[in-house]
């Protein structure tokens, strides 16, 4: 088989291009009102208005300058647009596996994104979690390469992301700062090495997001753009809070769709649970694993997860649940690999068989079920 043939029939292609020919499937699905809150906009700055100092947007440009881009090149085509969002979920799903196989080097790692196929999250806000999740998969390439090169790399991937969603890509760079941090200290480096990696990382997101801001300054849209991402974004998230939904029956008719809301409600609690176990997790790496940069590659996944959720927190209805629990998802089958560790040294034969089909059936039925 030829190198080439080799390079593509890798895992991680194999997903994104099974993945991409399941999301095509939905591409005529009906209109959602984010989406065409989305389409609004794009069409605005086609007829030549500038987003933030025209009209009122709270979310990073990006979308709206690539949308209408695309246009210009098909035509108005709502079709061109789900195609965008069906590339942007299978480059989830692939992601969703690289990230779990550089920490476990496991066949767990297709556990990741087939949760993922059961519950995707709705596609037009698919920025957050694809780009969120590519900017820390960078991060884990500058950690286990140690390369200057590729911390720059990853500021410049970070930036690129905060262009279409700001607060994704910021707890990547958050997760990947203290992941440098602990890394460095464990290795016994001092604090120039630490420093000096920060920097390189924060030159490359600069790069990206002052091109941006310089833009945006030369058409007089600078302060407006933001005053709306900051100010005007918090605002409209306190005016839109959804109290967070209690674990048990409300009242009478919770009681009667037990079996209905409890799996609902399972997916609500289940992040919090993983992102305790997953902390708990990355200290035993810490102390006990053999590879020096795992546990580092579990803090650049575990931070920004645990910071993505405040997006359910606000706003606690299952869209937005759906879209910050795609963290939690990938860490999943990174505990399962860890519990099966554990469980092959004290037990063996059908009993490990029946454990280690339970761990990868239940939290796949809560996401299919739920």
């Amino acid at each position: 088989m030829s190198a080439s043939h080799k390079t593509f029939f890798r895992p991680h292609a194999v997903i994104f291009v099974l993945s991409l020919i399941y999301f095509l499937s939905f591409l005529k699905y009906g209109l959602i009102y984010d989406e065409g809150y989305l389409l609004d906009g794009v069409e605005k700055i086609m007829d030549g208005q500038v987003i933030y100092r025209d009209f009122h947007h709270t979310y990073a440009p990006g979308r709206f300058y690539l949308l209408s881009t695309v246009f210009s090149i098909t035509g108005k085509n709502i079709l061109a647009e789900r195609f965008i969002f069906a590339l942007l979920q299978a480059l989830k799903c692939m992601l969703a596996f690289m990230i779990v196989h550089r920490i476990t080097k496991s066949k767990y790692a297709c556990l990741a994104p087939i949760l993922i196929l059961a519950a995707p999250g709705p596609w037009h806000k698919v920025f957050f979690s694809s780009l969120g999740l590519l900017a820390v998969y960078a991060v884990m390439e500058a950690i286990e390469r140690d390369s200057v090169r590729y911390y720059l790399l990853a500021g410049l991937t970070a930036g690129a992301c905060a262009v279409f969603r700001q607060d994704s890509a910021g707890f990547a760079v958050l997760g990947g700062a203290a992941a440098v941090v602990v890394y460095h200290l464990k290795e016994k480096r001092g604090a120039k090495a630490i420093v000096g990696r920060w920097l390189y990382m924060a030159a490359g997101a600069f790069a990206v997001i002052g091109a941006v801001l310089v833009w945006f300054y030369t058409r007089d849209a600078l302060g407006a753009m933001l005053h709306e991402i900051t100010v005007e974004g918090m605002k409209d998230n306190m005016t839109n809070r959804i109290p967070y939904p209690p674990f048990g029956a409300k009242g009478p008719l919770d009681s009667v769709f037990v079996f209905r809301i409890l799996p609902v409600k399972m997916i609500f609690y289940m992040p919090p649970v993983v992102f305790a176990i997953s902390a708990a997790a990355t200290v035993w790496f810490a102390i006990t694993s053999g590879r020096r940069s795992q546990y580092a590659c579990m803090i650049a996944l575990v931070i920004p997860s645990i910071l993505a959720f405040n997006q359910a927190v606000w706003r606690s209805d299952l869209s937005h649940l759906l879209q910050s629990a795609q963290f939690a998802l990938v860490l999943i089958p990174v505990l399962i690999w860890s519990a099966d560790g554990l469980l092959k040294r004290r037990l063996g034969g059908p009993a490990l068989i029946i454990i280690r089909t339970a761990m990868v059936a239940v939290p796949l039925a809560v996401m299919v079920w739920g």
